[in-house]
């Protein structure tokens, strides 16, 4: 993920986030509705939003830290 660029990171996110989450639902975890498809936009979007925030303060960090 750190050699990534944010965008890519946070594509991968914005899908895989929702798949992980509906992985659970097909082995009966949980149950999903079919209407819920704006949950899923949101969902991924979080995923993808939190993903690239993340990599963005790690890397601020460590280019920080090697600077000192």
């Amino acid at each position: 993920m750190l050699s990534l660029k944010w965008w890519t990171v946070a594509l991968a996110f914005a899908v895989f986030g929702p798949l992980s989450y509906m992985a659970g639902a097909r082995f009966g975890a949980l149950t999903i509705s079919e209407s819920m498809i704006h949950y899923w936009v949101l969902f991924g979007a979080m995923w993808a939003t939190y993903a690239a925030l993340a990599k963005f303060i790690y890397q601020t960090a460590v280019i920080k830290f090697q600077q000192r």
